[in-house]
Order: structure tokens, then sequence, then C-alpha cells
């Protein structure tokens, strides 16, 4: 019997490992991709970690014979263009982490000016008059 990753083509998460005597045929929602004893070892290590499912991306960068089998063996024809490429920097887009949930209300305040008491309360699920008390606290 052979062993088939099952992959959710729409969020390219891996949903399930199936055995399977022949190749079981890909459809509009899955598809099968063969895997050895190596790439179930990477894959049962990732999901041991994260209780969430893997996305396939993750188990390819772990694994040579899922990135040969998700890819049908061809190398990537994606190529940056000269000069067209936005230098990628996310360090200064977030400010400090919040750690308590007065100042991840005052963060979440300082960062939505137009926000009323409403959206606060919907947020965060205290009442209209906790929030408020909040929003006049921190503008």
């Amino acid at each position: 019997m052979n062993t088939y990753i099952v992959l959710h083509r729409g969020s390219n998460l891996i949903i399930n490992v199936t055995n399977q005597t022949e190749q079981p045929t890909d459809n509009a929602t899955h598809r099968y991709i063969p895997a050895n004893d190596k790439s179930l070892q990477h894959l049962l290590s990732m999901s041991r970690k994260n209780s969430t499912l893997i996305d396939i991306g993750d188990l390819m960068s772990r694994s040579d014979y899922i990135a040969d089998q998700v890819g049908k063996g061809l190398p990537g024809k994606v190529k940056p263009v000269p000069g067209k490429n936005v230098a990628t920097s996310y360090d200064n887009e977030r400010t400090t982490i919040p750690t308590t949930r007065e100042s991840t209300i005052r963060h979440w305040v300082e960062n939505n000016p137009y926000a009323d008491h409403h959206d606060l309360s919907e947020v965060f699920f205290t009442g209209s008059l906790v929030a408020k008390s909040y929003i006049s606290r921190y503008r």
C-alpha cells in the first residue's frame, strides 16, 4: 500500500494522510501527493509542535521529496524583475507588542482614531459603558 498526503487545494493545508493501493484521482478540492517515510516523519514532528493544520509549503521546505512531488520535479519559473522589486521590511510597521489587556486596548484605541465605543465593545467584548471610559481615557 502506498501512502498519500491529502492536500486541500484552496488553502494548501494538509488535511489527512491515507493509504491506497492505487493513486487516488485528484479533484477540484483535493490533491493526493505520494509520501515516503522521511517526509511522514517530518510531518509528524511538525504536527506535534503545532496543533493546527500544516501548510504544504512548510513541509516542502523540510522535505525535498515532497518538494519534488508537488513541483513534479520542475524548478520554479518565477524570477525577480530587475528594478521592479520593492524592498519589504516589516520591522518598522509594528510597534511594541502590548502585554496586558489595558495596554492592548490603549494600543487599539490609539491606532483606530475613528472607532467609537461600540467598535471597542465588539472587539474586546466589553460593555458600552466600559468602552466609553476606555475611549475617554486614551483619547
